[in-house]
């Protein structure tokens, strides 16, 4: 589930998650969904991503690493660049495969 807003990194207002454009900071605060997919500009965080790998274990991101639409923050406050948008996101692609793969085989 992803949140419904965002806060900038800029210190701005919230704001929609549909208002959020590529390349735009964002912070991610501990127990928030990550909005989009992108990468951890600052700060340091676990972050359950078993939505997507199935794997128990949070794993561990600082600076440089990529986060993942969806998965959940867990402790610290993250400043990421938003890379994708929640449309184009791994999580959108793998649900939409899902679903085709769903339809075929009803087909």
């Amino acid at each position: 589930m992803l949140p419904e807003t965002v806060s900038p990194a800029d210190g701005s207002a919230d704001k929609p998650l549909a208002e959020v454009l590529v390349g735009e900071a964002v912070l991610v605060k501990p127990g928030q969904a990550v909005p989009t997919d992108g990468v951890v500009l600052g700060g340091h965080s676990a972050v359950d991503e078993s939505m997507l790998t199935g794997e128990s274990m949070p794993v561990q991101k600082a600076h440089g690493a990529s986060v993942f639409a969806g998965t959940t923050n867990q402790s610290g406050v993250l400043t990421v660049r938003v890379m994708r948008l929640p449309s184009e996101s791994a999580a959108a692609q793998r649900g939409s495969c899902g679903r085709k793969q769903r339809r075929e085989r009803l087909c």
